[in-house]
């Protein structure tokens, strides 16, 4: 049995009233939909590879289920946004609107039910509304009215995908051998992808300081996530074409629950951790448009909430996120590890 309300993270989707923007008609949705069809569809999660599962299969369920379509509809105006910077305002207020629609209705059929006939349309409305939920703060524009991301809609995205992601777990196998099977192969990666690689290690010299110098309740917590974190980033380095991006995805779900409330609750030595995803999400912004500026928008959010003796936790990811570009890759580690999508 469910909680009464196991998403309160969908109201940040929602405002208190959701009208469709002035001047809208269904020819703007069919313009969305075509520029998702024809562009936004590969610009997705290893679109050059999967693309016909973003442009094909997503699309056909969404003829018959109204809150992915609401939700592709929202991609494509993001996307709008954020190739057209001096429009992107009255894209985003399209966006934002069918984000909205989408969220009011996806989180009907997580709450009520999830059954075999809508499992696959639960699992592409839920994907695609994270990529969404990141999207909604990257963009810019020249009146800077626009949101900016921070911790606090981090930590609210983490959220969203870890309560989205306990239904629908349920319809795992079920949906991993649907018309998204394509999605969740792996590929057995051999390259070198010294970012990550070099994450861990520093990661690993972290846990090792703190087990010997810190006198913290919360450092056994943050030294088993610390293995937690190093395991999924192993195993994306291993399966994933873009490992920082599978990484970005994959940690707030695996993140043990006891961290995630510590998170939230802004725990100094949480926040070190957090740090380092930050600097994943910076490397991976260089493979996904929706995630344009969060690494350094929430990074300084750590640092302003970090009291001052927990700062030097966190010099080394920062300095990789051009903070400090001289000393970044002071180990002979270079910036930029193979990507390809």
């Amino acid at each position: 049995m469910l909680p009464p309300d196991c998403f309160p993270y969908f109201s940040r989707l929602v405002p208190n009233e959701s009208q469709n923007p002035e001047g809208t008609t269904w020819v703007t949705d069919l313009e969305l939909m075509h520029h998702y069809s024809t562009v936004a569809c590969f610009t997705l999660p290893r679109g050059s590879q999967v693309g016909h599962i973003w442009q094909t299969e997503f699309v056909r369920l969404a003829l018959n289920d109204e809150p992915l379509m609401h939700q592709i509809l929202a991609i494509a105006a993001f996307h709008l946004a954020y190739c057209h910077p001096n429009n992107s305002r009255q894209f985003h207020m399209l966006a934002s609107h069918h984000q909205s629609e989408a969220a009011q209705g996806l989180r009907k059929k997580l709450m009520q039910h999830v059954t075999p006939e809508n499992a696959h349309a639960c699992f592409a409305a839920s994907s695609l509304m994270i990529i969404g939920a990141f999207a909604a703060f990257c963009l810019e524009n020249d009146s800077g009215d626009l949101p900016r991301p921070s911790l606090q809609d981090l930590l609210d995205i983490f959220g969203l995908n870890r309560g989205m992601d306990v239904v629908l777990r349920t319809w795992e196998q079920y949906i991993h051998h649907g018309p998204f099977a394509d999605l969740f192969k792996n590929l057995n990666n051999t390259k070198p992808m010294f970012y990550l690689e070099a994450v861990c290690k520093k990661l690993s010299d972290l846990g090792s300081k703190l087990r010997g110098d810190e006198v913290d309740d919360l450092t056994p917590l943050v030294d088993r996530e610390i293995s937690n974190f190093t395991q999924v980033m192993e195993e994306s380095i291993r399966d994933a074409p873009v490992p920082e991006l599978r990484s970005v995805m994959a940690w707030p779900i695996a993140m043990k629950p006891d961290f995630f409330v510590a998170l939230g609750e802004k725990k100094p030595l949480a926040l070190t951790i957090l740090a380092y995803y930050c600097s994943i999400l910076h490397e991976a912004q260089s493979s996904a448009w929706y995630l344009q500026g969060w690494g350094m928008a929430v990074m300084n959010d750590i640092v302003s909430t970090l009291p001052a003796d927990k700062l030097e936790h966190i010099l080394w990811p920062k300095s990789t996120m051009g903070q400090s570009e001289q000393n970044a890759f002071g180990s002979g580690i270079q910036p930029g590890g193979p990507l390809s999508l």
